[in-house]
């Protein structure tokens, strides 16, 4: 299992105003191990850099953090800077190639994705007890029941989408891009996330970006979308279960 940074961040200077990306791979990363709970294991998962500004020589240093917890779960991110301010805060995602969920959690979490829906409808907690990656397919089949065929994209290098939504509505093809964001309720969805999801909309021209999650969204994320008329949609779980 690995944790990791979907793409380049971008900082802008607090001093000059100079933005610059930030290569993933020029990242320095960490993990601590925080504590042990009703549910396991808690860790942290740091994502930093210490840079100077080539414009004009003001230090920084920023962070993108990601607790675990339960093991294998992403609960939230959040993220700390000095010297500058994180214009576009990536998404911190987990690879499961190759991880078992540990055996304690196996009566927890379901067999099937259809056995996992129920289960949620019947406690919503549940939903902060699986993995990203199951949190994923459980959107899907959601949307398979409203009739789409559906394409789960790679856990790592999605292209800015988790799931492909199709369907053909009276001769129309219907297309949507579909990010899956499973935080806490105290870690609601902002703008930056809304606004890279438009972007790979507007790039790849399908009909409509859906952000789907078990949080909430931020005043500036609705403003945003308000902005985009019909493109884009921020949906809670709830709405489609």
């Amino acid at each position: 299992m690995e944790f990791y940074v979907t793409e380049d961040p971008i900082i802008k200077c607090s001093n000059c105003g100079q933005k610059n990306k930030i290569s993933i791979d020029d990242l320095d990363y960490d993990s601590y191990f925080i504590g042990k709970y009703n549910m396991g294991e808690r860790f942290e998962h740091v994502f930093g850099y210490e840079g100077i500004c080539g414009c004009c020589g003001t230090r920084f240093s920023f962070s993108i953090k990601g607790d675990e917890y339960p093991v294998g779960a992403l609960e939230y991110q959040y993220s700390e800077a000095d010297g500058c301010e994180i214009v576009f805060e990536p998404a911190i995602a987990v690879n499961y190639i190759g991880y078992d969920i540990p055996e304690e959690y196996e009566d927890i979490i379901a067999s099937s994705v259809g056995e996992l829906i129920e289960q949620i409808r019947r406690d919503y907690s549940v939903v902060y007890q699986i993995t990203s990656r199951q949190f994923e397919e459980l959107v899907a089949e959601l949307f398979v029941e409203k009739g789409y065929d559906v394409t789960l994209t790679p856990a790592r290098n999605d292209g800015g989408k988790d799931i492909i939504a199709k369907r053909n509505d009276d001769g129309i093809p219907i297309c949507l891009y579909i990010e899956c964001k499973q935080y806490d309720i105290n870690n609601p969805v902002g703008v930056s996330i809304v606004r890279s999801a438009s972007g790979v909309r507007a790039h790849d021209k399908v009909n409509k970006a859906i952000i789907v999650t078990t949080s909430r969204f931020t005043r500036g994320a609705f403003k945003y979308a308000n902005e985009e008329n019909h493109l884009i949609q921020l949906m809670s779980l709830n709405e489609l279960l």
